[in-house]
């Protein structure tokens, strides 16, 4: 199971929860605008070598799923379909190969910033438009006319994001602005050391809200399981 290829990075990446309360932040429009701000600044701090964020990260055991039915296709009888989903940073797949990305491959498309539009898997694809091209395509989050609607403008390989062991699901990858949310993960890449990337989080979530709780990092390859025990792993720092 540690030689499966998940299908994103794990070495050098970490994970910190951000949770942006209810009775502090009653807008979700606002929780988003203060997680852009917290990712702007950790961009642009030395020690950050890339940041993003997503409300469902990889390995956590939680699932996420919305009615998705694409327009122009005979639907099949019983229940409509549905495709499990996650809201991200705007750039978490657009990174270049030596920033963070999780290492996943954009197959077809362009997200340009995937701003009001939505990304999914190569198992998404097969499902909903088996051997014809999904980008330009609209899934439809219900089957009444006035349910809304998401183009797809890209299609990424498909993930291990439940564990090696487990299948491919259908995914879809949807920006903040389009499905806020108060509760989400930081992932990072330092530049430098831990030591440096802990003190900019610490730093930079304090200058957004100085109210907002602060959770150690965690090593990604710690929960997915690929580090050693040695006492160089990575796992055995932070």
């Amino acid at each position: 199971m540690q030689r499966v290829d998940l299908g994103y990075r794990t070495d050098g990446v970490y994970l910190t929860g951000v949770t942006f309360g209810r009775v502090r932040y009653p807008d979700a429009s606002r929780a988003v605008g203060s997680i852009e701000d917290a990712l702007a600044r950790l961009r642009a701090n030395p020690a950050v070598r890339a940041a993003e964020a997503t409300d469902l990260p990889p390995m956590t055991g939680g699932d996420q799923d919305i009615t998705a039915i694409p327009v122009g296709v005979t639907p099949a009888a019983g229940q409509p379909p549905s495709i499990w989903y996650r809201s991200v940073s705007a750039r978490l797949f657009v990174l270049d190969a030596n920033a963070i990305g999780c290492g996943t491959h954009i197959h077809r498309g362009r997200p340009k910033g995937c701003a009001a539009r939505g990304i999914i898997n190569e198992e998404a694809a097969l499902k909903f438009w088996p051997g014809e091209n999904p980008v330009g395509r609209v899934l439809a989050s219900g089957r009444d006319a006035k349910a809304p609607r998401i183009t797809i403008v890209g299609v990424l390989a498909s993930a291990h994001h439940d564990g090696a062991n487990q299948p491919f699901k259908t995914e879809l990858f949807l920006p903040f602005a389009q499905f806020p949310s108060r509760g989400v993960t930081l992932i990072l890449q330092p530049s430098r050391d831990l030591a440096s990337l802990t003190s900019a989080v610490r730093q930079t979530l304090h200058e957004v809200d100085p109210l907002l709780p602060v959770t150690p990092l965690e090593p990604l390859a710690a929960r997915a399981g690929k580090c050693s025990r040695a006492p160089t792993s990575p796992c055995d720092t932070g």
